[in-house]
């Protein structure tokens, strides 16, 4: 028996152009069954363009594989089952031939940060371990793993060298390198922004508020280069810049400097990101 292991997909419609090539990508590859292993969708609620697509993709795995097996995920949880309509089988988690497979962190999860609520020793009876919810790939132990996220979703994957899926073919596990996701990688001068190819997804790191002042007018020629744009305010020294006016505050401070930029969606980004740094 061939099966095919997917993390999580998290289809979004600002996603949707990637994951028409991921998708292929992974059905290129010949299996018995496909498994996802949770938040196949990024939310419950849909839009009409999600729910399509995806209802799309599934329907083509359907058609492809005999068995096609999609777990719940924190993200989707209830709103997937509407996919048992078109045959495929959905499951709170799985075990197929001494294998478990699941949607949570367990506490050697690099990225559980104490929340997870179960470890790695309640699940010793199983032949292997299969885990979403992690979007980053990791060898748990002896033949258990999180499998990752086919796919970069978010900047806290930023350091991943790759995205994978896994093909586990009787008792042998093979971890397949994706070559269709978008790369995405942090930026922290701005003239390697001009370096970069169009197809990445790229996170600018302005260190302190003078490069902020300085620069800022300078990124509205790459907010649109780029597949994604993003922006990271990574201040180390907070105190430092409320110098450069004792008698305001640095909300003050960047509110007036706010007023100065002229590319209207860099200076929404800015602005949120100011409020994603304050804790607002």
């Amino acid at each position: 028996m061939r099966t095919i292991i997917s993390g999580d997909n998290h289809i979004y419609r600002d996603n949707i152009e990637e994951q028409k090539l991921i998708f292929p990508e992974i059905m290129s590859y010949e299996a018995d069954r496909v498994i996802f292993l949770g938040d196949y969708y990024d939310r419950k609620l849909l839009t009409s363009e999600e729910l399509v697509f995806g209802t799309s993709i599934m329907k083509q795995f359907k058609d492809k594989y005999k068995e096609v097996y999609v777990l719940e995920g924190n993200h989707d949880k209830d709103t997937i089952k509407y996919l048992i309509s078109l045959g495929i089988d959905v499951r709170d988690n799985l075990v197929l031939d001494n294998n478990y497979y699941g949607h949570f962190f367990v506490e050697e999860s690099m990225k559980a940060f104490n929340s997870a609520k179960r470890s790695l020793s309640e699940l010793e009876q199983y032949d292997r371990v299969f885990l979403g919810h992690q979007h980053s790939f990791q060898i748990l132990g002896k033949h258990r793993f999180h499998v990752g996220s086919p796919l970069w979703i978010d900047f806290g994957e930023v350091n991943d060298v790759s995205k994978s899926i896994i093909i586990l073919e009787d008792d042998k596990i093979n971890i397949i390198e994706l070559k269709t996701p978008i790369p995405m990688i942090d930026v922290f001068q701005i003239k390697d922004l001009g370096k970069l190819d169009n197809r990445n997804k790229v996170r600018y790191v302005i260190k302190d508020f003078k490069q902020l002042k300085k620069e800022a007018n300078k990124l509205e020629d790459y907010r649109k280069k780029f597949y994604s744009f993003k922006i990271k305010l990574d201040f180390e020294n907070k105190e430092e810049t409320l110098e450069i006016s004792p008698k305001k505050d640095i909300n003050e401070i960047v509110e007036e400097w706010l007023k100065s930029i002229s590319d209207k969606e860099v200076k929404e980004e800015l602005s949120l990101t100011f409020k994603e740094n304050d804790g607002n």
